[in-house]
């Protein structure tokens, strides 16, 4: 017996490969950074990870943030894949775009305690609400990135569906999937060109893999 014969559907959840700002550790959410050289050998290494989750639910529907580090992502494992252009056409979903850090866009948590330790230490004791100057909290994430995720889900049964997104938008979709609360989401670790895997029945998840 297969798991599709208990399952409805499955969603492959991805952060994107390397890109631009990923070693430094420099917050990039709307910036729209690159891919480095490396990103291409990390994403066609996990699409050989991918292959086999693919065999239940054979019927794909590919989404992505509308960010290039996304887009590009998806594409390289489109051809990793040997999947078909022709076939598979790639749905943007903004509201997957990366957390937006408004003006601190392209600093580092040393610079910000350089430049200001008073208001950067409260943002991150109360992280959840707490938003940098301009730019979202945690909860203005979950608000755009949740009911999109649901109407997602809402129309992909029978099918597995791919979505490539990023570091705080992935870890805020498994929040609301293993039902913990947003304060944990630095418990989750998300590599770049990482996979998670989630099977449903009906609306019921069963998670399979994070951070494979």
């Amino acid at each position: 017996m297969s798991i599709s014969d208990n399952f409805t559907h499955r969603l492959i959840l991805i952060r994107h490969g390397i890109s631009e700002g990923c070693i430094e550790g420099r917050f990039f959410g709307k910036t729209d950074t690159s891919l480095l050289a490396d990103a291409k050998d990390q994403i066609t290494e996990m699409s050989l990870k991918i292959s086999p989750w693919l065999e239940e639910f054979p019927s794909l529907k590919l989404y992505s943030s509308p960010l290039s580090r996304a887009t590009d992502t998806l594409q390289i494992l489109i051809e990793s894949l040997e999947l078909s252009n022709e076939n598979f056409c790639p749905e943007i979903i903004d509201e997957f775009s990366e957390l937006n850090f408004g003006e601190w866009e392209g600093e580092t948590s040393s610079s910000l305690m350089n430049k200001n330790p008073e208001f950067f230490s409260k943002h991150c004791e109360n992280i959840v609400s707490s938003n940098p100057p301009n730019g979202e909290s945690l909860n203005d994430l979950w608000e755009r990135v949740c009911p999109a995720l649901d109407n997602l889900l809402f129309s992909a049964i029978g099918h597995t569906i791919v979505v490539v997104a990023h570091l705080a938008v992935n870890r805020i979709i498994l929040c609301s999937i293993l039902g913990i609360p947003i304060s944990n989401f630095f418990y989750i670790s998300q590599n770049n060109a990482s996979l998670n895997v989630i099977d449903f029945k009906g609306e019921l998840p069963q998670v399979r893999l994070i951070n494979g």
